[in-house]
């Protein structure tokens, strides 16, 4: 079994899932997700920076770009979360909705990578069967 890099496909994926799954688990009204000032928007945000850069190693300032915010926006949230999952009896309301999602995305990614992993399987079968 190779070990097989996440393409862009990929990442883009996960990062609408993640999206999605941040508005509706904050019960978020999504035309505002990017712009809200709102804790709620904030604090959802947040667990999107997080994650993206957990699971899909993307780079800080690509995500940014994404959400519209600095390289550094992005950086100090992280760290911000970091910090607040390191202390989760001060944060529990955030702390309870950020597991659901982080839940839900490794369910999305380990899904997803199975399903990959049988249609490779299947396509390898294919091709050798068809060479005898």
């Amino acid at each position: 079994d190779q070990p097989r890099s996440r393409g862009l496909g990929d990442v883009y994926k996960r990062q609408v899932y993640i999206i999605s799954q941040s508005i509706q688990i904050f019960d978020l009204q999504e035309p505002e997700f990017y712009t809200s000032t709102i804790q709620e928007y904030r604090d959802a945000r947040m667990a999107c920076y997080f994650l993206l850069k957990k699971y899909t190693d993307t780079s800080y300032a690509k995500i940014g770009e994404s959400f519209k915010q600095s390289k550094r926006a992005v950086m100090y949230n992280y760290h911000k979360c970091d910090e607040i999952l390191s202390i989760p009896s001060f944060y529990k309301p955030f702390v309870a909705k950020f597991q659901v999602l982080e839940n839900n995305v490794v369910n999305f990614i380990v899904t997803g990578d199975a399903l990959l992993s049988s249609v490779l399987e299947v396509t390898a079968c294919v091709a050798s069967c068809s060479r005898v």
